[in-house]
């Protein structure tokens, strides 16, 4: 992995001084570290020499590569200190722009160097000598890991393992202090709480807190033993204190926003579920809290205006500009003894992204309105997760198809879809999970026309095979045994 270095520089001027420059004034973390030394004036004449040395080798100037690796040695020889923590800085570069960016000519070989990266890093964030900018550079990694060369869901599983692994790294470098003994105290502790024994657990954690205060996994442990005891008041307590000394650990504003909904207050506990994911989009918990949310308060009031509109014969839709939705349905003629008892319908979905602009266009959730021929009126709605979700960029189109097996005759049918805007970088266009809920960020449009699945045309079971062809199955849903229908 390391031979790939020449690719990675000769990405230098072009992207790994921007993303190090980027990096250092990413996220406003500067509250979590100290300015060593005045990092930056003291970074400048080693950082501009060791830029011409690098320009100097690429034009193939050994002579005056020659000289500039002399002055570059003096440089560091006068400033011994200052070149120790300009080394580590450039080496945390390197290993970014690695686990960034990677090599793009070999998927499989790039991928394992870009988790080698991350390895790397975490070791460099690592006490006794943790490098703060390591750190800040494992958070980027959580926040913008790329795929490059790759689409749907391979891509997906790529950012995952990006992201899962950069999660590791910051978890292994949080447990450590430098001191054993308070290390193998933090493992007694956990251990503990594996085995259910919180009280036990607060104990150890209470006396490494005594023992090392500003240990802050110390007092995040003991949050957590807390809130598994159901002292959530107090272990929202030692959260605070967590997010003094570390603002973005993910850990603790989840566990923060976990304790308020014990508590019973969801406004709060929505407000913390959020700026966790701020900090790590990947985190599947908070992700789908966070989502029935978004659902409950985009879609929640137009399903209402549906329900209402089948139950006096009218319509209600809504429509997103930059978004075609449309699909039809078929009755199934069922095969074998049950031939005349159940209702089945065959769906066919499509999805267009008609917008300009360099923005993808993400599903979160679909509803569907049932209309059934004694008037009953029943509505559902799915979060659109694993095999069921899909991302559209510009002028990308995705079909599915599915039944629905109930047990009446259907008269009508109405259905939608909830978005989410990304911007080029495939997070959330408006500031995502920090943002409220609005149409701005997450648009919701009515799946048309509204289907009248009793005088729809029927297939047969053979059939289905060539009538869904060119659309992903995702399943089919029997809601004969619902009470009511």
């Amino acid at each position: 992995p390391r031979a790939q270095r020449g690719h990675l520089r000769s990405h230098g001027l072009r992207h790994g001084r921007r993303a190090w420059l980027s990096l250092r004034k990413a996220d406003g973390s500067s509250s979590e570290r100290p300015d060593a030394l005045g990092t930056a004036a003291a970074d400048a004449p080693l950082e501009t020499l060791a830029a011409a040395l690098e320009l100097a080798e690429r034009a193939e100037n050994y002579s005056e590569a020659a000289r500039l690796r002399d002055e570059l040695r003096a440089a560091e020889a006068e400033r011994p200190m200052a070149a120790l923590l300009w080394r580590q800085r450039r080496r945390v570069q390197q290993e970014l722009e690695t686990a960034l960016f990677g090599s793009q000519s070999d998927s499989d070989s790039s991928l394992q160097a870009r988790l080698e990266a991350i390895a790397a890093l975490e070791e460099l964030a690592s006490p006794p000598s943790a490098s703060p900018e390591a750190e800040d550079a494992l958070h980027r990694i959580l926040r913008e890991a790329p795929a490059f060369g790759e689409e749907g869901e391979q891509a997906q599983a790529t950012v995952a393992r990006l992201r899962n692994r950069a999660e590791e790294a910051l978890w292994g470098c949080w447990h450590r202090s430098g001191d054993e003994e308070l290390d193998e105290s933090i493992k007694r502790g956990m251990a503990l709480m594996e085995k259910e024994r919180f009280d036990e657990a607060i104990v150890v954690f209470t006396e490494l807190i005594s023992q090392a205060p500003l240990f802050v996994e110390a007092w995040n442990k003991r949050a957590t033993a807390l809130y598994m005891a159901n002292e959530y008041n107090r272990s929202i307590e030692d959260c605070a204190r967590v997010l003094e000394l570390k603002p973005r650990h993910f850990g603790c504003l989840s566990g923060l926003g976990m304790c308020h909904r014990a508590n019973g207050n969801e406004a709060e506990s929505l407000k913390w579920l959020r700026k966790s994911l701020l900090v790590h989009p990947g985190m599947q918990g908070p992700q789908r809290i966070v989502l029935n949310a978004v659902v409950q308060e985009r879609l929640a009031p137009l399903i209402g205006d549906v329900v209402d509109a089948f139950r006096r014969d009218g319509v209600a839709e809504e429509s997103c500009d930059d978004l075609t939705c449309t699909w039809d349905v078929h009755r199934v003629t069922p095969d074998g003894p049950e031939a005349a008892s159940p209702h089945i319908y065959f769906f066919r979905v499509g999805f267009q992204n008609h917008n300009d602009a360099p923005h993808p266009i993400k599903s979160l959730a679909r509803y569907y309105v049932l209309h059934f021929d004694n008037g009953h009126v029943f509505p559902f709605t799915r979060l659109t997760e694993g095999s069921s979700s899909f991302m559209l960029q510009p002028g990308g189109e995705y079909k599915f198809c599915w039944a629905l097996i109930v047990s009446r005759p259907l008269q009508g049918m109405a259905g939608g879809v909830l978005l989410e805007w990304l911007d080029g970088s495939q997070e959330p266009k408006t500031g995502g999970w920090g943002k409220n809920f609005d149409e701005v960020g997450y648009p919701r449009s009515s799946l048309a026309p509204l289907l009248e699945p009793q005088s729809a045309p029927e297939v047969s079971m053979t059939q289905l095979q060539s009538l869904g062809r060119g659309h992903h199955y995702t399943g089919q849903l029997d809601l004969r045994q619902v009470a009511g229908l």
